[in-house]
């Protein structure tokens, strides 16, 4: 299972999801990497990219190339809000995923002539519309700066410049 931790989490939580999800691997960066303890490995993704040349990847693709993975397998864990107490993990399945996607398309909500805005932080499954769901029918994505959904006078420029048709937003 993985997980996309972000500088905002709390400590407590980001400790919380791993521990729930009985992650053996956590890919972090420079800013989070010390900000909580867990048992499971930390690897830190600024490391990874600053030593690529030391990396095998020739190794690595083969080993993963040979994975199974078939439609009912995990595809990716996301988190409920915990507004009602803890955070819960919800498993979603390959398979769950593909007709998600789908489903916008059949409906016609997406189109490939589409500029769509990211406005979601990573760690929301409304980003993987936007993003997976964008790229996946050659529509035009568009990526805010970190925190530019909060810029009002930001946001509103990039709407108006990049011409965005489609936003994705939580109700508040």
């Amino acid at each position: 299972m993985s997980y996309i931790i972000t500088f905002q989490d709390p400590p407590k939580h980001l400790e919380n999801l791993v521990n729930q999800t009985q992650s053996r691997l956590v890919l972090t960066d420079t800013r989070i990497s010390n900000r909580f303890e867990v048992t499971a490995l930390k690897m830190n993704v600024d490391t990874i990219i600053l030593n690529n040349n030391e990396i095998n990847m020739n190794e690595s693709f083969d080993k993963f190339s040979k994975l199974n993975i078939n439609r009912d397998n995990i595809a990716f864990t996301i988190f409920t809000s915990g507004s009602t107490g803890i955070p819960k993990a919800v498993q979603i399945s390959h398979r769950n995923f593909t007709e998600f996607i789908k489903s916008f398309l059949h409906v016609d909500i997406i189109r490939k002539s589409d500029n769509i805005i990211q406005m979601a932080r990573c760690t929301f499954d409304n980003h993987l519309l936007s993003l997976i769901g964008t790229l996946t029918i050659g529509a035009t994505l568009i990526m805010l700066r970190p925190e530019g959904n909060m810029d009002l006078n930001y946001l509103s420029k990039i709407l108006y410049d990049k011409q965005i048709t489609v936003m994705h937003c939580v109700p508040s």
